[in-house]
């Protein structure tokens, strides 16, 4: 099941840093020090508690779905046996060109000492620095190639939307609960739009914008809970102030959000066992069960003209992870298998898709000696590739790998996690084309 991962924010542009509002400097090491300790203190995307101690991460189809024990199966020492199973990939390295279902992809760089959150409107790569507190925001304006300090907030900074007017709107945490924090002037600086306490954003796609407004679905920070009220929020001002739209009841929570313009629908994806897929036609006000079900429980999805098309969360048998599509008649189609739960698909600036797996600490839908993280790819939707499998560095640690944004000259970005020889954080860029 997905865990968020705690976050801090950086921000970059490509070309147009200094019309967001973003100063070239330098950071000065003689800025005030961090409010927050640096990125090693959660390297297993934990969240601490109001007293400091490290929480277990999210559960969910994590889960056994009979209540039984949910202890890592594989973690402890590495087996020299699997390792060996698990090779690194044959070229990983700027310039390496991997081809599949029609898709030819060439890395252009390779990033081990930031972690990338997202892109600006203008084409600013957003990420933090490893070993840098997670209040701190930091900027590239040239595909990460250099890096600017922009900003710093009182709390952690642990995701980060853009909206289509260029608002930054953050999932932050600091002792006494998480919130939303935002942001007019690019990241320079923040105040504090919803105090969510107990209840936090999960990912990026926990937000979604839709016919002038902004919705948030929100995720119980507490682990072991079982069905909780969980609210939909709506702001119609870009953020700055929120009400509670709806709550739904019977879930452990909302993964994430999609808005699809072209028909005018508000999607909600629910977790875990009593998860599902839901739509509304209305803005959030009402909403109709579309599939209830084990078998349709994802963390993120990309609309096309023939459906939603996704990969699921599924980590124990007798359930399968799989890329699945839902049709637009609500028919649902497996198009393919996976070696492990995806949280992330994305659709290329051009034609095709990504897709990423996890590798999670425990879970038994794994292959034997499967130690590795993939990316996946397709041309069409239909057919998928597998174009890198990833080998995990630490046991106790998620090994990630997620398709999520996409650059002004259609570049990719992943976002990869406990990667064997990266380090604890990373990303990819990739360019991608037809073959």
């Amino acid at each position: 099941m997905l865990r968020s991962c705690a976050l801090v924010l950086a921000v970059g542009l490509v070309a147009g840093c200094r019309p967001e509002g973003h100063p070239s400097e330098p950071y000065s090491p003689s800025k005030p020090p961090p409010y927050f300790s640096a990125d090693a203190g959660l390297p297993d995307d934990g969240l601490e508690d109001d007293a400091g101690a490290v929480q277990p991460p999210d559960a969910g189809i994590g889960d056994r779905l009979d209540g039984g024990d949910t202890t890592p199966l594989d973690a402890g020492a590495p087996d020299p046996l699997c390792e060996a199973q698990n090779p690194d990939p044959p070229c990983f390295e700027a310039g390496c060109v991997i081809e599949g279902a029609g898709l030819r992809m060439e890395i252009v760089h390779v990033e081990s000492g930031y972690r990338a959150l997202g892109v600006s409107p203008l084409g600013a790569i957003l990420a933090v620095r490893l070993g840098d507190p997670w209040s701190r925001l930091w900027a590239s304006c040239d595909g990460a190639k250099s890096w600017a300090w922009r900003g710093e907030l009182d709390a952690e900074l642990r995701h980060l939307v853009v909206l289509a007017d260029g608002t930054f709107l953050a999932g932050t945490w600091k002792r006494g609960g998480h919130g939303l924090s935002r942001s007019t002037d690019s990241g320079r600086t923040w105040r504090t739009a919803l105090e969510l306490g107990d209840r936090r954003m999960l990912q990026p796609e926990s937000i979604a914008e839709l016919g002038g407004e902004v919705f948030f679905a929100e995720y119980q920070a507490t682990p072991g809970e079982d069905v909780v009220p969980v609210h939909l929020w709506a702001s119609e001002d870009g953020g700055e102030s929120w009400s509670v739209r709806f709550t739904f009841e019977g879930f452990r929570h909302a993964h994430g959000l999609l808005a699809d313009p072209k028909t005018g629908a508000l999607w909600a994806f629910m977790g875990d066992y009593t998860g599902g897929i839901l739509r509304s036609y209305d803005s959030g006000h009402s909403w109709q069960t579309v599939l209830r079900s084990t078998e349709a429980v994802l963390v993120d999805a990309v609309a096309t003209s023939k459906g939603l098309l996704f990969g699921t969360d599924a980590l124990y048998r007798p359930l399968r992870p799989a890329i699945k599509l839902l049709h637009t008649d609500d028919s649902l189609e497996t198009l393919a298998p996976l070696p492990g739960p995806s949280y992330s698909v994305h659709a290329l600036s051009g034609e095709g898709f990504l897709l990423g797996t996890t590798r999670e600490t425990g879970g038994d839908v794994y292959g034997p000696c499967d130690l590795s993280a993939r990316l996946f790819g397709s041309a069409d939707g239909r057919t998928w590739s597998e174009l890198l499998a990833l080998p995990r560095e630490s046991p106790f640690v998620y090994c990630r790998v997620d398709p999520r944004w996409s650059l002004p000259a259609g570049e990719a970005i992943i976002e990869l996690e406990n990667v064997k020889g990266l380090g604890t954080h990373g990303f990819l860029i990739v360019r991608v084309s037809g073959r």
